[in-house]
C-alpha cells in the first residue's frame, strides 16, 4: 500500500513539473492588478482610509495592506496571473 502511494506521489511531482515548464500556474488568483494597486495608493496619499479604499475594490483590508506593502518593499508588483 506504501509502495503505491510513493508511485502516485512521484507521478504527482512530475506532472506539476512537466506543467509549471508549460507554464501554467498554480493558486489562487489575485484580487488586484498593478493598475489597482497604483490607484490604491494614490487614493492612501489623497488621505482616504484604508477601510473606504478596500470598500472600493471590495478586497478586504488585510488584503489591500498585504497588496500595498509588497508593492513599496520590492518597488514592483509580482503579476500573477
Amino acid at each position: 500500500m506504501e509502495i503505491e502511494g510513493d508511485i502516485h506521489y512521484q507521478r504527482q511531482i512530475q506532472g506539476i513539473a512537466k506543467a509549471q515548464s508549460r507554464g501554467v500556474r498554480f493558486g489562487r488568483k489575485r484580487k488586484l492588478d498593478i493598475i489597482k494597486v497604483s490607484q490604491a495608493i494614490e487614493l492612501k496619499e489623497r488621505g482616504y482610509t484604508n477601510q473606504q479604499i478596500a470598500n472600493k475594490f471590495k478586497v478586504g483590508r488585510s488584503t489591500l495592506l498585504c497588496y500595498i506593502a509588497e508593492h513599496r518593499e520590492t518597488g514592483i508588483f509580482r503579476e500573477k496571473y
